[in-house]
């Protein structure tokens, strides 16, 4: 198998450094079991950007992963950037028990349409 002969391996290091000097209100979410995590970009916090690893997660790791208070500062802060208040998904045995429409997280519903 051949390289590739369109392929700029500048590309990445592009990114990387526009992660690292200009990327704003970026979050990465990273599994640590993912081989992608070994690479992971770095973030500036003075960019008011995040990163998080979910112990244990792999390559599908997700915010709601993450250990309850890094999962509220995550919430917290995409609320700050959002300017809108995030409403907090209730427990699964909340949702077995409540009797109103349960909230809907439309990210998974698009994930599970596709």
């Amino acid at each position: 198998m051949g390289v590739d002969k369109d392929y700029d391996f500048l590309s990445m290091h592009l990114v990387e450094h526009w992660m690292k000097k200009s990327a704003r209100h970026m979050m990465l979410i990273y599994g640590e079991n993912d081989p992608w995590s070994s690479g992971a970009f770095e973030v500036n916090p003075a960019n008011d950007s995040v990163r998080y690893f979910v112990a244990g997660g792999n390559h599908g790791a997700s915010l709601y992963a993450l250990p309850a208070a890094e999962q509220d500062a995550a919430l917290q802060q995409l609320s700050d950037w959002m300017g809108v208040p995030i409403r907090p998904f209730p427990s699964a045995a909340a949702r077995n028990t409540a009797e109103d429409v349960p909230v809907v997280n439309p990210v998974l519903e698009r994930r599970h349409r596709l």
